[in-house]
């Protein structure tokens, strides 16, 4: 009998013990769980890979206007955005040196901007010369405008990352901005707008 009281108690023992473990790894889930919607809420909250900002055709007198920019191209000329083809729309792309998406992209943006005449391609680089743009274009014959950025003009158009493609319309407002890699991306997006 004697045993038999010792077994139920070590019994109980453990079943109490297997509780405090079960209890603790409850609490320890629902803290996980917890962590993970905080994390879902912040994601929810950040933008888009692509931001549309035209709905319908009467809203375009409500886009923002492109910061006017004065850059040189890979010429040394300057180029003035409100100088561009008001009948045009433009892809605005802005890149940096180092960047191998940047680079992956550019004969995509090559190959859309030869396809494509009814559209201007402008690609921004951060952290190089002109002499370094000069030599890239004679080395690969691009179809786009190359031009040198600068910190102010990546601030103005408050670029986070790169390659970011800003479409702009005839008149230089903004419609969207998309994170894009291949030409067929960029057709994809600015033939459903």
């Amino acid at each position: 009998m004697k045993t038999n009281k010792i077994i139920s108690i070590s019994v109980v023992s453990i079943m109490f013990f297997a509780l405090v473990v079960c209890i603790i790894q409850l609490l320890s889930l629902k803290q996980s769980l917890d962590s993970a919607a905080t994390k879902i809420n912040e994601l929810e909250n950040i933008p888009q890979q692509t931001t549309s900002l035209a709905k319908t055709a009467e809203e375009n007198t409500l886009l923002p206007p492109a910061p006017a920019i004065t850059l040189q191209d890979h010429n040394g000329q300057e180029i003035e955005l409100n100088n561009l083809s008001s009948e045009k729309k433009k892809l605005l792309v802005f890149t940096s040196e180092g960047c191998d998406y940047c680079e992956n992209f550019y004969p995509e943006l090559d190959a859309f901007s030869q396809q494509y005449e009814n559209f201007e391609v402008i690609v921004v680089k951060y952290g190089t010369t002109i002499d370094e743009n000069r030599q890239t274009m004679e080395e690969k014959g691009y179809n786009f405008k190359l031009l040198s950025g600068n910190e102010q003009t990546f601030a103005e158009y408050k670029v986070q990352a790169t390659p970011s493609t800003y479409l702009l319309n005839e008149d230089n407002h903004i419609m969207e901005i998309a994170y894009l890699e291949t030409k067929a991306d960029i057709e994809e997006w600015v033939f459903a707008i």
